[in-house]
């Protein structure tokens, strides 16, 4: 068969075999595409009424246009074989990702989301698969969903029994209706659905036996057993949601899937954290078991405006120190920043924190001296672990910070490599003075107006020590932080690239300036260099959470969905409330978990940029007044950004003012034409907000330049309902057909290449 020419189609590869038929891949040299055929069995459609039943059937099966759904592009007969031709769909099929262990609870749940809103569309159109078994559903390599046979199982019946009285297909996914050849619903597909589930939560199907038989009787007769009794330490929410799935009386499951759809969101709410992450019985567990410490920002016995920076900032540079050790998972100073100026319960910060260690302590400034005390506190048993003294100059304020983490180290015992012994060496400036500003500096909140003070604490730090590579690196950030969200001319993304070069030619070791720098190559479409330093943080800290943040940052931008999730995972595994992985919730935006999204986000209340992207997720929930509050929040609390004219025109979209709308889109049109804007998600942005206020034109432009600079990713652009509108506009295929080709290229490359 391979090589075989039918119509326009060229066989090229077997794909498949089951009762529902042969499958191969095919070109389809007309449009110069990869297809999958598959071609019915031959008792299915042997007859004139059967061949027009098939493809009455085919036709309200290619009729659903659903993301989570394989496009049915043809049906077609040649020398008397009747075969349908779908999309051709790259990836795994759920089966092999339960057979092989793989899923988290949090996964397990999302693709169960992804396959809900597929059975949705489809039974919204009157359309009942009634053969969905983990076999059937395929997950990409981005880790998108996509359903297979729609409308196939009714003509070729879902169970055929041959002359021999064997049974031909999979009858472990029958509901008890079908067992006993009775009309079905879609309550049969909610049964199906729910053996999906099981095997997702358990590893193992409800129902076994060695031969079909069994099985049926099983069905019939019998409740299916808890999941609780394959994995024992299973929520009492995902044991009542399977039971409810799999009630032998139809009456008694959930009417439809918008019902699942809203329980399985019940249960995403309801798992906690702290829960089993992995939970297949047989499968290792995976948390890291390093000691986790939070260094809490030092208080001031003596406040003083002089002086009070120092607490934060002596923090900021203990926890920089702590980075490069990878037995320890160190919190980041963006988490503790909110404790600054404050009297903290230590036992309550450090819960918060989910850390098993806190070092605290307060410092007072007499004369030309700053004593520092110090406490290290184990949180389980609220033990003392050391509590330590230490006195220095105020010219030489830095030594603090080197002195207390090797302290810490101490107090830990913990072991580390040599490698990590000569990156945690202070870097001392030149001159105590820059030291001073740049502290200071990093004292600051990332907001608008405070980053633009960091900004000029930083350059007068550089000013009196040019080689102070933490001051370039931190000028780095700040000036990617205001290309990002203010709209101040010349503070741009190449200055920040300059910067960070600029800390890394003087340490080539710095993990801010790498890991920043990395982020800043994503949105410059610099994917290749961003590998490459990538490659170089994981060589520094292998378990360091913001290594996996930023893989994750790559995968996002070109459309590895799949894997940007597994490595937002790690990253929050590592360090779950790190407000510098804000944008964790980006992912589940473009994977179509819009309510996880703004759970994520929500987390991040302290500046306006993480408020507007929960009005932004509540929109594609359909909460327009929840939405427009958190707008109304953001652009109070930035008005001249940013996010006011970017989102603004997504609040003027809800409220029906297409004028103001589209007034703040062309403001901020000119503003990133004039600047010079380089981040594709940035352009992608645009687009989408262009296409919500109906202009077309300027859409198609901005997601052009979107996928030019290097954000291709393809299924969030295919599944977006923002872009619901341009989906008949023939520019905007041919953008989709590049990014198509852009991601496709780029997965390739990074499967032979990358960790």
């Amino acid at each position: 068969m391979i090589g075989k020419q039918l119509l326009h189609y060229r066989i090229t590869g077997k794909l498949g075999e089951g009762g529902m038929g042969v499958v191969f891949k095919a070109e389809d040299t007309r449009l110069k595409r990869d297809v999958a055929i598959k071609f019915l069995p031959s008792d299915a459609v042997a007859g004139a009424a059967q061949l027009r039943r098939f493809e009455t059937e085919a036709r309200a099966a290619a009729a659903l246009n659903h993301p989570n759904i394989t496009q049915v592009h043809a049906i077609e007969e040649s020398d008397g074989d009747a075969f349908i031709v779908m999309e051709y769909v790259q990836g795994r099929e759920l089966r092999g990702l339960v057979e092989s262990k793989e899923l988290s609870l949090e996964r397990a749940i999302a693709l169960a989301l992804q396959i809900a809103a597929g059975l949705k569309a489809a039974h919204d159109r009157g359309i009942v698969h009634r053969d969905i078994k983990s076999a059937n559903i395929m997950v990409t390599d981005d880790g998108h969903v996509k359903i297979m046979d729609f409308g196939l199982a009714k003509v070729v019946g879902n169970t055929r029994v041959t002359q021999s009285g064997m049974v031909v297909g999979t009858v472990d996914y029958m509901s008890p209706e079908q067992v006993r050849g009775e009309e079905v619903d879609q309550r049969a597909d909610i049964w199906s659905f729910g053996v999906v589930l099981y095997e997702m939560l358990t590893g193992e199907r409800p129902f076994r036996g060695d031969y079909a038989q069994a099985v049926m009787y099983a069905i019939s007769n019998e409740d299916a057993p808890s999941p609780s009794t394959v994995v024992p330490n299973l929520s009492a929410e995902a044991v009542t949601l399977t039971k409810k799935l799999l009630a032998r009386n139809r009456d008694d499951r959930y009417a439809s899937m918008v019902d699942v759809i809203g329980a399985l969101e019940g249960l995403r709410k309801a798992t906690s954290r702290d829960e089993t992450k992995v939970f297949h019985r047989r499968k290792a567990d995976t948390k890291t078991g390093l000691p986790g410490v939070a260094v809490l920002p030092f208080t001031s016995i003596r406040p003083d405006p002089e002086t009070d920076y120092l607490g934060f900032a002596l923090a900021d540079q203990i926890i920089g120190a702590l980075a490069y050790v990878d037995s320890v998972a160190v919190r980041p100073s963006s988490a503790v920043r909110k404790y600054q100026g404050q009297v903290v319960d230590i036992q309550a910060a450090g819960r918060e924190l989910e850390a098993d260690f806190v070092l605290a302590g307060h410092y007072l400034k007499d004369a030309n001296a700053v004593r520092l005390n110090t406490e290290l506190i184990a949180i389980q048993s609220n033990d003392l672990v050391w509590r330590e003294s230490v006195e220095v100059k105020y010219d030489n304020v830095f030594k603090l910070q080197d002195i207390v983490s090797k302290k810490v180290l101490r107090g830990l015992k913990v072991q580390f490599r040599k490698s990590a012994v000569s990156a945690i060496q202070p870097e001392v400036p030149a001159d105590p003075l820059a030291y001073e500003y740049y502290l200071r500096a990093v004292s600051y909140p990332n907001m608008l107006s405070d980053n633009r003070l960091a900004i000029e604490m930083l350059e007068k730090s550089i000013a009196l020590d040019p080689n102070f590579a933490s001051a370039h690196a931190e000028l780095g950030y700040r000036l990617a932080q205001e290309a990002n969200y203010g709209l101040v001319r010349g503070a741009g993304y190449m200055e920040a690239e300059a910067a960070y070069r600029r800390a890394l030619s003087r340490n080539e070791n710095l993990l801010s300036a790498l890991s920043n720098l990395t982020k800043l190559y994503v949105e410059f479409g610099r994917h290749e260099e961003a590998i490459e330093l990538l490659r170089r943080i994981f060589q520094l800290t292998p378990n360091g959470a913001d290594a996996h943040f930023v893989l994750s940052y790559i995968c996002r931008y070109t459309g590895l969905l799949g894997r940007s999730i597994e490595e937002v995972e790690k990253a929050l595994e590592l360090d779950p409330r790190n407000p510098r992985f804000r944008s964790v919730g980006f992912t589940y935006m473009y994977a179509g978990n819009y309510a996880k999204a703004h759970e994520l986000f929500k987390q991040h209340e302290h500046s306006a940029a993480p408020i507007a992207w929960q009005g932004w997720a509540l929109t594609l929930m359909g909460e327009r007044d929840r939405a427009i509050e958190c707008f109304d929040r953001a652009i109070a609390m930035e008005p001249d950004g940013f996010v006011a004219l970017r989102f603004g025109s997504m609040r003027a979209f809800l409220k029906g003012d297409l004028e103001d709308g589209s007034r703040r889109i062309r403001q901020l049109d000119e503003e990133l034409e004039q600047r010079r804007a380089n981040d594709g998600e940035t352009f992608y942005l645009m687009a989408t907000s262009c296409a919500m206020l109906g202009d077309r034109s300027k859409s198609v432009r901005w997601l052009r330049s979107a996928v030019e600079q290097g954000f291709f990713n393809y299924p969030a652009m295919l599944q977006d309902p923002s872009l619901s509108t341009m989906r008949d506009d023939p520019e905007f295929q041919q953008v989709l057909t590049l990014a198509r080709q852009k991601h496709d290229k780029f997965a390739a490359a990074f499967a032979a290449k990358m960790l």
